[in-house]
């Protein structure tokens, strides 16, 4: 697992040069669409953008440790909420 220093902003490309680093990318698993089922049966409306769906595969290989996880997601969803990220083009509408 790698330790890394998580910054508070430019999460998309920190994210992404990680994600490249150790080859990893988000395939969508049947477990992601059961999640998808139960979200709408419970009339939720959650919904991942294209780096979150990598950080949580970033985990899941092993790449980083939950705690890890926690904080690059608390990051980057900060930095949605501020209106400061701005995803690589080839992510959008992933």
């Amino acid at each position: 697992m790698t330790t890394v220093e998580v910054p508070k902003s430019g999460l998309a490309d920190f994210v992404l040069n990680l994600a490249r680093l150790h080859k990893v990318r988000h395939v969508r698993s049947a477990n992601d669409e059961l999640a998808d089922v139960v979200t709408r049966l419970a009339d939720d409306a959650v919904v991942t953008d294209a780096i979150e769906d990598l950080i949580v595969e970033l985990r899941r290989s092993h790449v980083i440790d939950s705690a890890t996880m926690v904080s690059i997601l608390g990051n980057h969803l900060e930095e949605k909420k501020n209106g400061r990220d701005v995803q690589a083009p080839f992510l959008t509408g992933a």
